[in-house]
């Protein structure tokens, strides 16, 4: 009967496919665990830098730190999935974020560095760990077909939650009179989510007798099969394929972390002002959002190889206009451009390795992938400042990167679907 439940695999057989109600879940994990602490944190943490003196070089270590530990550590938390299941790893790292949290809230007076360690180690860890990786894990496991719409419509949690976490910390803030309060929060947002974790994550369909996409049994194991399940990580790692996927996700979050740092002042410099600098980057923001939702939308029709080259087009003009961002209509339309160039890379990040190579091995690789990608994310703003500096301007920048961009566009719309090694 539809409604009947068994016991399978240590669960409960439920009706209905559970793989949306799952990404349901991690929509809000993601909310709570990646962009709350990542947007809401500065709030949190200028207050008591603010409060007790605390230099501006602690307050920006302490955002490098964090960048930094939100990739860095990737390999190692793709090697705690594959041993223990991406639910142990989330409900860890989202304790982790509280015990951090609650640790910046009781602690006494202690210097920037110490401060930017707790806060960056803790936070970045918790950022990786309760949900960043586990939550892209397990949309690959339960999504195949519908993959990109899946991971589409996770990843928008992040636009959303990072759009009223800023608001909220303060409101608290002021509310309570103390930076603390907003720390204690943050510690019971990271509680909320672990128990969201321990009550709504399952590992694997078949856990609850299920299949990728909720398809007949005898769909899901054809596809299944198909589906890269022979691919090794050594072997995904030799292949055209990933390093593609490297130098595409390196050329993306590049361009992204120097739009990001960088476009106040590049707009300035051209004359806009606060009020239309402010509001390109606003729409970068919200441009990405509906990139998501249109990959949602074709990316089971298209293959994502295409649709990633597309968007990397997109990113390209869109920094090619910024060179002369107030010409015809430039700073309204090179955010456009650039923001649906980047809400469509965010999620073909993740999910084209995962349909390239498989499920099994998209753990580690995507660990390997986040490793690089932060490098990336980390060198283009210093390396954009030093040019700078030297040039007294952002074109060779924005040129540079453009024709990066452009060069990953032609290596993705040329990349032939990787053959899996023949064992021997």
């Amino acid at each position: 009967m539809m409604g009947e439940e068994t016991a399978i695999a240590g669960h409960r057989e439920v009706s209905g496919f559970y793989g949306w109600r799952l990404i349901g879940a991690l929509w809000l994990i993601l909310c709570l665990t990646f962009s709350v602490p990542m947007y809401g944190g500065g709030v949190i943490y200028s207050s008591m830098a603010a409060a007790r003196h605390l230099s501006a070089s602690s307050l920006g270590l302490a955002f490098t730190v964090l960048a930094l530990m939100t990739g860095l550590p990737g390999p190692a938390i793709a090697w705690v999935i594959g041993r223990f299941g991406a639910r142990w790893t989330m409900l860890a790292g989202n304790l982790l974020m509280a015990c951090g949290a609650i640790a910046l809230a009781t602690l006494p007076a202690i210097g920037g560095a110490a401060s930017a360690t707790i806060f960056g180690v803790t936070i970045g860890l918790g950022v990786a760990g309760g949900g960043l990786l586990g939550a892209q894990v397990l949309a690959a496991r339960w999504f195949e077909r519908d993959r990109a719409r899946a991971m589409a419509l996770m990843f928008t949690s992040a636009g959303i939650g990072g759009f009223f976490a800023p608001a909220a910390f303060n409101a608290v803030i002021e509310h309570f009179g103390s930076w603390r309060a907003g720390w204690w929060l943050l510690a019971l947002l990271a509680v909320i989510s672990a128990l969201i974790v321990l009550l709504t994550v399952r590992e694997f369909p078949s856990d609850l007798g299920q299949v990728p996409d909720g398809r007949p049994p005898e769909a899901g194991k054809a596809m299944t099969a198909a589906a890269g399940s022979s691919w090794t990580v050594d072997a995904a790692l030799r292949s055209r394929g990933f390093w593609t996927v490297i130098f595409t996700g390196a050329a993306f979050n590049g361009a992204l972390t120097f739009l990001l740092a960088h476009s106040i002042i590049h707009l300035r410099q051209f004359g806009a002002g606060a009020g239309e600098a402010a509001m390109a980057i606003a729409t970068i923001a919200i441009a990405s959002l509906a990139g998501k939702i249109l990959l949602g939308w074709i990316g089971s029709r298209v293959p994502l190889r295409h649709c990633w080259a597309a968007a990397m087009l997109l990113l390209a003009s869109g920094l090619l206009l910024a060179i002369h961002p107030m010409a015809v209509h430039g700073i309204y339309l090179f955010p456009v451009l650039c923001g649906l160039g980047i809400g469509v890379s965010l999620v073909c990040v993740s999910a084209l390795p995962a349909e390239l190579f498989g499920a099994r091995v998209f753990a580690a690789l995507l660990g390997v992938s986040l490793l690089l990608q932060t490098v990336a994310s980390a060198l283009s703003p210093f390396l954009a400042g030093m040019a700078f500096d030297l040039f007294g301007g952002y074109r060779i920048v924005l040129i540079v990167l453009a024709a990066l961009c452009g060069m990953a566009a032609v290596l993705l719309a040329t990349l032939r679907v990787p053959a899996p090694p023949v064992k021997e």
